[in-house]
């Protein structure tokens, strides 16, 4: 007599982060594991009082010929990344935003100096500062 065995596979989406830190996981699905974890998070509502400070134009410290726009677009704070292309900024708290869709994980932070917003700091593989100009 034959035996039948049937095998259950769960899908990723449904493997809990603790059995994802304790299998051996590829770390591609490790980093997609976290992305969803980060974006499932409840929604932090950021007032337009303190979003509209961070509205201007941001120089890289370390390439002054390199210019990010934060602006807004439908009523959200995006960061213009390159000529026409956007990243919508996602809060994680008042002063710190993803930045979504940019791999690797990026984040950036707003930091405010006597009430008003001095620079952005960028975080993806390592903190990168962005003076801001206007």
């Amino acid at each position: 007599m034959q035996k039948l065995i049937v095998v259950f596979a769960l899908p990723v989406l449904l493997v809990s982060s603790v059995l994802i830190q304790n299998l051996n996981i590829p770390p591609f699905l490790t980093e997609y594991h976290n992305d969803l974890k980060q974006k499932q998070q409840k929604q932090v509502v950021v007032p337009d009082s303190i979003q509209n400070k961070y509205l201007g134009t941001y120089r890289l410290t370390i390439d002054k010929k390199r210019l990010m726009p934060i602006l807004k677009k439908q009523n959200k704070l995006v960061a213009e990344v390159q000529k026409n292309v956007f990243v919508l900024l996602i809060p994680k708290s008042n002063s710190e935003y993803i930045m979504d869709g940019v791999k690797p994980n990026s984040t950036i932070k707003f930091v405010m100096e006597k009430g008003s917003v001095s620079k952005a700091v960028v975080t993806q593989n390592g903190n990168f500062e962005w003076q801001k100009v206007k």
